[in-house]
């Protein structure tokens, strides 16, 4: 069954005497959803980019529209407020093995030994966080809100620092 067969949504609860969102959460991932969504975060990042140089070359503004944030957004939104939340995290879990390997190959080939050296001991906690479930989950969610804040405040304290660098530049 699908979950855009709402007639089959209804008849599961009927005959099991269910709420709707029980007979939801029965139903399974299709099997095109993760390409789906995979596919989804190649034109959000598409389209951001097509989106900021047209803006920047028909009105000389510059915009950002950070893909990683509209998608940390986009899934927030998705997974808290709507009733495919938990199919969601189903689909996105499903694709996410093949992404981390190519995320952590990535990582692995660029690390970067003498910074390793000052940062053991935050990789050492993220280690020893990992091992207790409870824990993990807390650490998981500040992790993505820092992320989801350093996204929205950093390009903006990156160009006042630069501005201040220009301003203490031309008096010296």
């Amino acid at each position: 069954m699908r979950l855009s067969d709402a007639m089959s949504v209804e008849r599961i609860v009927d005959l099991k005497a269910t709420s709707k969102d029980e007979a939801i959460a029965e139903l399974k991932v299709p099997g095109h959803l993760p390409l789906l969504l995979l596919g989804t975060a190649l034109v959000v990042t598409h389209v951001a980019h097509g989106i900021a140089d047209y803006v920047r070359d028909t009105h000389e503004l510059p915009l950002h529209l950070g893909p990683l944030l509209i998608c940390v957004t986009a899934g927030f939104t998705v997974r808290n407020l709507s009733a495919g939340g938990d199919r969601f995290a189903e689909a996105i879990h499903s694709v996410s093995l093949p992404v981390f390997v190519l995320f952590f190959c990535l990582a692995g080939a660029s690390l970067d030994l003498q910074s390793l050296r000052t940062t053991w001991a935050a990789a050492l906690l993220y280690v020893v966080v990992r091992r207790f479930p409870d824990w993990g989950a807390v650490f998981a969610t500040i992790a993505v809100a820092a992320i989801s804040i350093n996204q929205l405040i950093g390009p903006v304290a990156m160009k006042l620092a630069l501005q201040s660098a220009h301003t203490s530049q031309t008096r010296s």
